[in-house]
Parts: C-alpha cells; sequence; structure tokens
C-alpha cells in the first residue's frame, strides 16, 4: 500500500489528525518524520504561544506532547483514531525560546493489547544543528479493543 511508504506515512498520519480534529489545522502542527518505533512532530511558534516572560506557554507544550502521542499511535495502527490520553505526565526542564518552532519526537516505550506507553522529547528548534531540550513527557493511551 503507498501510504505505508516512508515517504507518505507522515502525510497519511497527518491527513487522518487533521480529519479526526479540525482545530489542530490552526495550531500549525504536523508529523514531519515517522521512523518507527519513533515519529517527529513540529509545531510552528505562534505569538499566541507566549506567556509571560516572553516563553512558550507550559499549556502549549502540553499540546503537542499530547498530539505527538496521538500521532505515534496512528504510526502504530491508524484505526486506532477512537484511541484516548490516559495518562499524561510533563516535566519541563528549560525556559523555550520565544519565537522559535518545537519539535517533538516521541517513542514507544511499551505497546500492550489495551495501551500504548511513550515518551516524548521536546525541543525548542533554532535551526536543524542549533536545538535545546526544554521539556520531557511521558504517556499513556487507552487503546480502543
Amino acid at each position: 500500500m503507498e501510504e505505508n511508504r516512508p515517504n507518505n506515512r507522515a502525510a497519511h498520519i497527518n491527513q487522518l489528525i487533521l480529519e479526526g480534529i479540525p482545530a489542530s489545522n490552526a495550531s500549525g502542527f504536523r508529523v514531519d518524520q515517522v521512523d518507527l518505533p519513533t515519529v517527529t512532530c513540529i509545531l510552528p511558534f505562534h505569538a499566541k504561544q507566549i506567556r509571560p516572560g516572553n516563553t512558550i506557554s507550559g499549556p502549549t507544550m502540553m499540546m503537542l506532547a499530547d498530539a505527538a502521542m496521538y500521532a505515534l499511535i496512528l504510526a502504530l495502527d491508524d484505526t486506532q483514531r477512537m484511541s484516548v490520553t490516559q495518562d499524561l505526565h510533563i516535566h519541563f526542564l528549560a525556559r523555550p525560546a520565544a519565537a522559535q518552532d518545537l519539535q517533538a519526537i516521541v517513542t514507544l516505550v511499551k505497546q500492550g493489547r489495551r495501551s500504548v506507553v511513550m515518551r516524548v522529547d521536546i525541543y525548542s528548534v533554532a535551526s536543524e544543528s542549533e536545538k535545546k531540550l526544554v521539556a520531557f513527557a511521558t504517556g499513556t493511551y487507552a487503546l480502543v479493543i
């Protein structure tokens, strides 16, 4: 199936997310790369993400972590569109720079019959060669059986 080729998998998952969660279009969130057991996602900078202190808000990073985990779920099995967040813990490590995109790299930790455990590393990205780890999250998604 053509949509399972590496170059088309990210586009396929982006389309599934857009169809299932139309509001995701407004954020600019996108799946950039699928290389199981890892998925890389991008959240472009927008001035609405800023909080006092001229940094990206915590809720913005939590949304990115959750969306990245959902993208990994769809990469593992695109029939799991009804899966839901069961648990999400985030650790803020450093202040992300304002006016920089965020990159989330989500990795599968454990896949069970009813749930999937993941880890998300969130980076503030100045350029492809210059990025800083600003947060990491762990989470579990409940699968539809």
